[in-house]
């Protein structure tokens, strides 16, 4: 996760940690893909706390915006990482243990050509402590500075597990078989006299993911080479609030709600690609996919009467893309999908190209486009005090339009010896975009557009062992829903204008040193969205760490101490914002505050 949010174009500010934020994209319009299934979010409510169990983590990679004909359903970004296949030479443990976590990992070879991985994390206390929830009170959308101290008693637990068995045949055929499943529940209470107010306030939400995968990959004579897969992820949400405000003169009743909500949602899907090489200067790729989502949904005063609306749909995709390489320095790679629903009975064409130009040895500039379409969309919800709430829902181009997206990037890159540079620029439209507001007591749903633009800037220096690198984005995401004026876009949520990044490896083997650092210009809170404010609060982190490795034959060992929020900036972490009326024209804000200043200590054990 820290590697991830410190990449130019990827959110850090904030710290979302239950999802990436990619090139200005909205909350569910990037997926994060594990071993071919895809993780849809647990809230993991501590930045600390990665996707996937880094004991895991293979490769990783990042496709902010103008990817392939091969990668569907979103409009925004795709992180796809592939998970660790295990040893087949000897049995290996991995363990970690911080004062937050405790992660194992232990890998058992099987027949000599295949081996079954097992890794375990759960956090072992509670990470929050009564003073990390802070209230702000609210006046007409506008926070004041003032904060004070609240009676709070939260409770967080998380903890994930995976299984997979991964071997290979004689014939150099592979296969894996991958589980996964996670867990986390957030709650806490609130009860405190204000202003001569009695508030009470209890919440209370657990999210569970659960994703498996089978994979075969086949390869047959003069080069052919095909993937099998299957993958099936779920994720389910519960939501427990209750609300009560009273006046202590008179006691009569300012606020009172409760509220159950769930949401589920279930993708399988069944995968072919096939990669045939033409010639020396061309390799074609074409391949198929059938996909079944449903989606259930519920919103309720009692839990025991929950209505639960469920959707279910099924999709074919086709794609094929052609590599061809014109030149020793220019090779194109046009391609196009196709992807036909069942739920709406409507084929969708979507064309892309990429190209890439060596311009020299040292010069290279690449080119994409194309066009992305999304059949699921997470849709917003703002309630009359300004709370964000996210569902799933099946894209049924009536209520919730299937989402379209246009993606535009050019880039160059700069490399020599121990220095590369990387410009990068984008713009993207994304149309389809579901909103639901709470106001006076009436719920409106809206629809609308957002078109998001900027650029990327990444520059790394090696020097001998050691590593500097630096970034910035530049990024401008606007808005417009059909309850606006015409023609007149508003900054997203989403939306912040800089975000500058800089990290420092050090190599004084067997000690290590790394240092990074983020700053943000800000996005809006929560509260302005509902009256178009533009006040923002600037992000500021400073992380750093220092530890020891020591190899003795085969077993090693790392102990290390890492200083996270170095300086102790105070950040809004904007996910957690909770809105609670206090008086007829006033509500305060409880928000979990962003990482303060933690020391960690860990030491990690590999034999």
């Amino acid at each position: 996760m820290q590697f991830l949010r410190l990449q130019p174009g990827i959110l850090a500010a904030g710290e979302r940690s239950s999802e990436l934020i990619i090139w200005g994209s909205y909350s569910g319009h990037s997926k994060i893909m594990f071993d071919g299934f895809t993780i849809f979010g647990l809230k993991n409510f501590n930045d600390n706390i990665a996707f996937v169990n880094p004991y895991l983590a293979k490769d990783i990679k990042v496709l902010k915006g103008g990817f392939s004909s091969d990668y569907d359903n979103r409009v925004g970004g795709i992180v796809d990482i592939s998970g660790f296949n295990g040893s087949t030479q000897k049995p290996s443990i991995n363990l970690n243990i911080n004062n937050m976590t405790a992660n194992g990992m232990v890998s058992i070879p099987i027949a000599k050509r295949s081996a079954i991985t097992f890794a375990y994390r759960q956090t072992y206390y509670n990470l929050y402590d009564a003073e990390d929830l802070n209230i702000i009170t609210r006046n007409t959308g506008r926070w004041n500075s003032g904060q004070t101290d609240v009676n709070v008693y939260p409770d967080y637990v998380f903890r994930d597990m995976n299984l997979k068995y991964a071997g290979s045949l004689k014939s150099g055929d592979n296969y894996f078989i991958s589980l996964y499943g996670g867990r986390d529940k957030f709650s806490f209470d609130f009860d405190q006299e204000r202003n001569n107010s009695q508030i009470n306030y209890e919440a209370d939400e657990e999210n569970l993911q659960r994703g498996a995968s089978a994979f075969f990959g086949k390869t047959w004579k003069k080069g052919w080479n095909s993937h099998f897969s299957f993958s099936a992820s779920g994720l389910e949400r519960e939501i427990y609030e209750n609300q009560l405000t009273t006046r202590n003169s008179g006691n009569w009743i300012v606020g009172d709600r409760e509220v159950n909500f769930y949401n589920s949602l279930l993708d399988l899907t069944l995968k072919n690609k096939n990669f045939i090489p033409l010639n020396k200067k061309q390799t074609l790729e074409a391949g198929w996919n059938y996909t079944h989502e449903g989606t259930q949904f519920g919103q309720g005063e009692q839990a025991d009467s929950l209505k639960i609306t469920e959707e279910g749909s099924h999709r074919i995709g086709l794609y094929v893309q052609d590599e061809i390489r014109l030149t020793p320095g220019l090779t194109i790679k046009p391609g196009i999908r196709v992807d036909y629903s069942f739920f709406v009975e409507k084929a969708y064409f979507q064309p892309r190209i990429q190209a890439s130009l060596e311009l020299s040895d040292h010069w290279r500039v690449n080119a994409s486009a194309g066009i992305y379409r999304q059949f699921i969309s997470e849709i917003s919800v703002i309630d009359e005090l300004g709370n964000f709430r996210y569902f799933w829902s099946l894209c049924d181009n009536a209520a919730v339009p299937v989402l379209k997206a246009n993606h535009v990037v050019g880039g160059i890159n700069f490399h020599i010896p121990g220095f590369s540079a990387d410009v990068e620029g984008f713009y993207k439209t994304t149309d389809g975009i579901s909103r639901y507001k709470w106001i006076d007591g009436t719920l409106e749903v809206a629809q609308g557009n957002a078109r998001t633009y900027g650029m990327d800037v990444l520059l790394k220096k090696y020097i001998k062992k050691h590593e500097l690198w630096a970034s910035y984005t530049l990024s401008i995401t606007e808005e417009h829903f059909n309850s606006m004026p015409e023609d007149v876009y508003y900054y997203a949520p989403q939306d912040q204008r800089h975000e500058v990044k800089g990290a420092l490896l050090l190599n004084f083997k067997p000690f290590f040193f790394s240092a990074n650092y983020v700053y943000g210009s800000g996005f809006r809170p929560p509260s302005s969205i509902l009256n178009n404010l533009n006040e923002r609060y600037p992000y500021s982190r400073l992380d750093m760490a220092v530890f020891y490795r020591l190899n003795v034959k085969s077993y090693s060992f790392e102990a290390g101490i890492s200083i996270l929020n170095v300086l102790n900036q105070e950040n809004i972490k904007y996910s957690n914002v909770i809105h609670i009326p206090e008086t007829q024209n006033t509500s305060i804000s409880i928000h979990a505050e962003a990482v303060p200043f933690t020391p960690t200590i860990y030491l990690n054990m590999a034999f």
